[in-house]
């Protein structure tokens, strides 16, 4: 990966942990909400390091690493994949901080 994109990762990653050296004091839950990343989408060819680099991230900022495969949120039932995408989201936030990935995503959409 370029350094360019090393460097803008790593600010935007800086600005969305807690831990973070800029830490704005702010009294609305909404203010700060709003400068912390949400979500990212790594795109690109097979074999390019998408899955390394979400756990360089997870690592670099102390977090919690989950991967999820599409294949295991996938059902025949109507309505047991989104139970299932939902149960992700659900672990996810009670091993906060954390990075969620979901490897093969192109297949569950």
């Amino acid at each position: 990966m370029d350094p360019a994109t090393k460097d803008h990762l790593r600010h935007l990653i800086a600005l969305s942990i807690s831990s973070a050296p800029f830490k704005p004091i702010a009294s609305s839950h909404l203010i700060q909400k709003q400068l912390r990343l949400n979500g990212t989408l790594l795109y690109g060819l097979p074999r390019m390091g998408k899955t390394h680099l979400a756990r360089t991230i997870a690592k670099s900022s102390s977090a919690n690493f989950i991967s999820v495969d599409a294949a295991s949120l996938q059902h025949k039932w109507s309505g047991e994949s989104e139970k299932a995408i939902k149960a992700a989201f659900t672990l996810a936030t009670k091993l906060y901080p954390y990075v969620l990935f979901f490897d093969e995503v192109d297949a569950l959409f």
